[in-house]
């Protein structure tokens, strides 16, 4: 194959070009001879374009040279479009590539490269041949161009979003915006004022002022305080449009306003002055916010807060970290009040310092289960004795979980311990407590029972069970404890029961006669009360059974007793009575003292119904006699004295 002079010949020679026919289009020429490797970069001749040295090339580069030329962002892109080209493009095709190239100074030039591959008779390629044009200028001009593009677009967005947030705040029912003219009258009046304040646009708007909104005390206040500040009158309706109106300036306060309702409740008032476009005052606009929830919220954060602070500055807790190795990574200040030591003491000792040996082989055995566990849940909750640094035992109440790094490799243990010493001491003496409780209601046989309302189930002591001889296996029920009551008394007993789940009566105490499971019959006292929630909502009623069939039958006794004594009683009554009308009918009758006597008295008060004195007087012949007597004994013995007297006389 052969070429003429404005052709290329790859076969043997060097390469000739047709210089003038491209030199206005390019800024320089390259080929690589893929059998030697080297790159020769050629000047154009007869350009008249003066960046045809720009790139100021040696004239000879090996390909590694030519490599380093290239920037290295673009050295890799550039390598794999020619080896593709190289492999895959057929002789007609061309390939254009753009990438960067460092001049002589350092600096980097865009530049796009268009090049042709030359094929020996076996279509191996043999020689690149190409041309290079300076297209930086391009390039910026397209950055520039793009940048423009991209602030233009901001800005719409910008310009856009402004007009939508204003057009939001407008309606807006969050924010309530009044607007008002130089004579104090509304003239804008949004939905978002008329949902906070209660009034519709139509009752305000050309028709109020904006001191409607306020109370009168606050704005007198706030117009003296601007009096005082800027030594000048001010009125209660200037208060709001000095700051804007006279200072130029937008204000920011805190205010009380009223709804229509009369409800007063807290805002943000921000009052900025409206002007015309001669920058003459016409009016001043205002945008409320309701910060009634606001308020709320950081009040009951503040609440929260403070019970937060409370908790942590008084609790028997403290948190700490240790290792596998068991010694302290981090120990919270809270140790000191817990165990008596400081975080720094802890963390310099071993755990057998401060635990008890019982709780040293507890630790150990659950740190063995962690370290075995392949449960990322796994966690340890157990009671532990610590030793306190005064020589006490404290028991705390332990729960740790397994600390995991990002690579999920356990590598510490975390956990919080809680002060139960004193929970743990009263539980000990509830268990004494409750043992003698047992034990005192074994020996009065007092048996107790639960009614939970939540599941209409009854549970009792073994001591109910002895009284109803129920088996121990069954459960009781209701309907089968109200059969045991016998039919005479059974509608009284569950009237009274009734009135006491009503609510009539706070304690229920009855007395009933029963037949037991077993066909006993049996006397028993039954009590009870109503156990309530936190709410206030009976959840329980709960009360003792004892058998006082015994009591019962003394009762019936003494009552028999007593009746035969009650008889005797009215006999030996009626005796006495009767041996006193004897008595009296034997003293001489008052008629026949009369007769004797003119002035005289008769004292005469026995200390029984029958008396041991008497009293005598009769005449005999012309001698008055006149006896009183007093005779040893009182009552019916007394008596029997007195009448044996009285016939001696």
């Amino acid at each position: 194959m052969s070429f003429k002079k404005n052709n290329l010949n790859p076969n043997g020679g060097d390469f000739h070009y047709n210089f003038d026919m491209i030199a206005s289009v390019v800024d320089g020429f390259w080929e690589i001879h893929l059998i030697d490797g080297k790159v020769s970069p050629k000047e154009l001749v007869k350009s008249t374009q003066p960046t045809n040295t720009q790139f100021e090339l040696p004239p000879n580069l090996t390909t590694e040279q030519w490599r380093t030329y290239i920037h290295p962002e673009d050295i890799n892109k550039v390598l794999v479009k020619l080896d593709t080209y190289l492999n895959d493009y057929l002789d007609s095709d061309f390939y254009t590539l753009e990438y960067r190239i460092k001049r002589i100074n350092g600096k980097y030039r865009w530049v796009q490269s268009r090049g042709k591959a030359f094929r020996d008779e076996q279509g191996k390629p043999v020689k690149l041949v190409g041309t290079l044009r300076d297209i930086t200028t391009d390039k910026e001009v397209l950055v520039l161009k793009n940048h423009l593009e991209e602030e233009v677009k901001k800005k719409t967005e910008e310009l856009q979003n402004s007009v939508n947030f204003q057009q939001t705040i407008l309606n807006s029912t969050n924010f309530g915006i009044i607007s008002r003219n130089q004579e104090g009258i509304i003239t804008t009046f949004n939905q978002g004022a008329e949902k906070m304040f209660g009034y519709s646009a139509d009752e305000v708007i050309g028709k109020e002022t904006p001191v409607i909104f306020h109370v009168k005390e606050e704005l007198e206040r706030r117009a003296r305080e601007l009096s005082k500040k800027y030594n000048e009158k001010i009125s209660t309706l200037e208060a709001m449009s000095y700051l804007p109106n006279k200072k130029n300036t937008i204000s920011r306060d805190k205010w009380t306003m009223l709804r229509k309702n009369g409800e007063k409740f807290p805002v943000i008032l921000t009052i900025s002055a409206l002007k015309n476009k001669k920058r003459e005052f016409i009016g001043l606009l205002g945008v409320i916010e309701d910060i009634s929830q606001l308020e709320k919220i950081e009040h009951d954060l503040k609440v929260q807060k403070d019970r937060y602070d409370l908790i942590v500055n008084n609790s028997a807790d403290y948190v700490w970290l240790m290792s596998w190795k068991m010694k302290g990574l981090y120990i919270a200040p809270s140790c000191l009040r817990f165990i008596g030591y400081t975080d720094k003491e802890i963390i310099s000792m071993d755990i057998t310092q401060i635990h008890t040996p019982k709780s040293v082989h507890k630790i150990k055995t659950a740190l063995k289960q962690a370290l075995r566990s392949k449960d990322r849940d796994f966690h340890i909750e157990d009671e532990f004795e610590y030793i306190h640094k005064n020589g006490s035992v404290i028991v705390a109440d332990v729960k740790a979980y397994i600390v995991y790094d990002k690579k999920g490799k356990s590598i510490a243990i975390a956990g919080v311990s809680r002060d139960i010493t004193k929970r743990k001491k009263i539980e000990l003496e509830k268990e004494k407590l409750v043992k003698q409780l047992k034990r005192t209601q074994a020996l009065i046989g007092l048996g107790t029972w639960t009614l939970d309302t939540l599941n209409n189930e009854i549970t009792w002591n073994e001591i109910s069970y002895d009284i109803y001889e129920l088996d121990k296996d069954k459960k009781p029920y209701f309907e089968l404890l109200a059969s045991t009551i016998v039919a005479k008394e059974r509608e009284q007993v569950l009237s009274s029961f009734q009135d006491f789940v009503d609510g009539k009566v706070f304690f229920w105490k009855q007395e009933y006669e029963m037949v037991t499971l077993k066909g006993k019959q049996i006397y028993v006292e039954v009590m009870g009360e109503r156990v309530k929630n936190n709410e206030g909502k009976v959840t329980k009623y709960t009360g003792t059974i004892r058998d006082i069939t015994q009591r019962k039958k003394a009762e019936q006794e003494r009552e028999i007793q007593s009746k035969l004594i009650k008889e005797s009683y009215t006999d030996i009554q009626d005796s006495i009575h009767y041996a006193k009308t004897i008595q009296e009918a034997l003293l001489t009758k008052k008629e026949l003292i009369d007769k004797y006597l003119d002035d005289y008295f008769i004292l005469f008060k026995p200390k029984e119904q029958v008396s041991g004195d008497f009293y005598y007087v009769n005449k005999i012949k012309n001698h008055l006699i006149i006896a009183v007597a007093d005779c040893t004994g009182h009552g019916v013995p007394g008596g029997f004295l007195t009448m044996l007297g009285i016939t001696y006389l």
